[in-house]
């Protein structure tokens, strides 16, 4: 989503460059995962599911505060609303983990924290390098 906003596309082209963004995303994780068709086809429904409830758990706590403009009470309500958050996270976390061992090997469950973080990555740098280009 941040990828997205910082792009400033208009609400058409938003939908038009998050299904871009997701199509990468999924060759990108299928190749480096090396998942076989049977994997592919058991793994993306169940990461798919993972991701739309992570990103609930993201709405459902809404967008940073600006802390300096808040009272020292809702100071102490937002940092027990992360905490809670983060709880909420790694339940839905290691719900999955399970979930997931379930349709692919052991080792390929473990590449996926690092391998979201490179597709990140890699998102990023195709940015930067597009600002340079234009």
């Amino acid at each position: 989503m941040f990828l997205i906003t910082s792009l400033g596309f208009s609400q058409g082209n938003k939908k038009q460059m998050q299904e871009k963004i997701e199509a990468r995303k999924v060759s990108f994780m299928t190749n480096r995962l090396e998942l076989s068709p049977e994997e592919a086809q058991q793994f993306w429904p169940v990461y798919n599911e993972y991701q739309a409830k992570r990103k609930a758990i993201k709405k459902e706590y809404g967008e940073k505060s600006n802390l300096n403009l808040l009272t020292d009470d809702e100071v102490s309500d937002y940092i027990d609303k992360q905490l809670e958050k983060e709880e909420k996270s790694i339940a839905l976390k290691k719900e999955y983990v399970v979930k997931l061992k379930e349709v692919l090997p052991i080792r390929k469950v473990a590449m996926l924290p690092r391998l979201e973080n490179r597709f990140k990555e890699w998102m990023l740098s195709q940015i930067k390098q597009r600002k340079r280009n234009n």
